[in-house]
């Protein structure tokens, strides 16, 4: 899969981006024997090609690319104006690969990516209906990423992105809000308000819900220990008196 800068649609111009990953050894020899698909990104229109069998394993282009149905399953292309070819090439490698890579490298350590650039990777995955690649910033994002590195400017990306309410919010939500009991507060309140929480009632309200089904929770599993124990003396207690009248 290449990536080539052309100007205004007409002949590619020098720059020619390629990327090194090799191509996942469990796909068969007829996807790469597949017609070769053209995606022009951005308003540059900037060239990121890729076949069409490896794509079409994405149900959005599965769709855009099925014969009949749009002009894109008639030309091989698709224009994609309001993407940029970084965004572009990440879902194409995801695809042939089935794992997130940095430009260059075959392989890149989870913790590469810095939070901005993990939000965006979900952002493009879930506007093409990518599962797979949002599940694997996921896991990434809980592996490697404690509260303490999530930002209300995080979150406003996120509601930029228009992700709001998705599974990536909701785990910034989640991992913030677990973070705020006055025994461990690993999360920099004061540093949110300053940066914008404070005036997103909104998103304050959210987090505030969100601890305290956190603490609803934790006070039912209290409850639980302590009902566990009073049966476990009660039953002990039981078992002593009959031992005695036995004996």
């Amino acid at each position: 899969m290449a990536a080539q800068t052309t100007t205004g649609g007409l002949s590619p111009s020098a720059t020619d981006v390629t990327s090194n990953t090799p191509p996942d050894p469990t796909f068969n020899a007829e996807k790469f024997s597949s017609p070769i698909i053209t995606l022009r990104i951005g308003p540059e229109r900037t060239i990121v090609t890729a076949h069409k069998a490896i794509l079409t394993e994405a149900d959005y282009f599965a769709k855009c690319l099925a014969e009949g149905r749009f002009d894109e399953g008639a030309k091989n292309e698709i224009e994609c104006p309001e993407d940029v070819a970084r965004d572009m090439l990440a879902v194409a490698r995801y695809l042939y690969t089935g794992g997130l890579h940095q430009p260059g490298h075959q392989f890149a350590h989870p913790s590469s990516y810095d939070m901005p650039q993990l939000i965006q990777l979900y952002a493009i995955a879930d506007k093409y209906c990518i599962d797979g690649m949002c599940q694997q910033v996921l896991n990434i994002i809980r592996t490697h990423y404690p509260a303490l590195r999530m930002t209300w400017r995080h979150l406003d990306q996120l509601k930029e992105a228009g992700l709001h309410g998705s599974r990536i919010w909701k785990l910034f939500i989640e991992r913030i809000a677990q973070n705020l009991d006055e025994y461990r507060t690993h999360v920099n309140v004061t540093e949110m308000l300053q940066d914008g929480l404070g005036s997103d009632a909104e998103t304050a309200m959210e987090l505030l819900r969100q601890v305290a089904a956190n603490q609803s929770t934790q006070d039912e599993l209290e409850r639980s220990r302590n009902l566990d124990s009073w049966n476990n003396n009660w039953t002990s207690g039981g078992n002593n008196i009959s031992n005695s009248g036995a004996n």
